[in-house]
């Protein structure tokens, strides 16, 4: 439970500040929010509709299923800033 509340605590901030950075800015942050936004406000009612239809179980599968998106976004955003950082040097 610890962990949970630290990354939903850092994940939406985290996320804003990165979207500030670099061109298109306004752009990018304005997405980013709307999305974080979004997910708090249809997330919870939506796992509990399905918790209630088809179990607590299959109520967490949405949320593996986002996290390992998050994974794969991550990572690959990840890359790109540290090959633009290894031709800067």
């Amino acid at each position: 439970m610890l962990f949970w509340g630290i990354g939903a605590s850092l994940g939406f901030p985290l996320t804003v500040s990165a979207a500030g950075d670099g061109q298109n800015s306004a752009v990018r942050v304005t997405i980013a929010a709307t999305l974080g936004y979004l997910a708090f406000l249809v997330g919870p009612p939506g796992l509990g509709f399905i918790g209630e239809h088809a179990g607590l179980r299959m109520a967490m599968l949405p949320v593996l299923v986002m996290v390992l998106l998050a994974l794969v976004c991550a990572g690959a955003a990840g890359s790109r800033d540290l090959k633009k950082a290894d031709q800067s040097i």
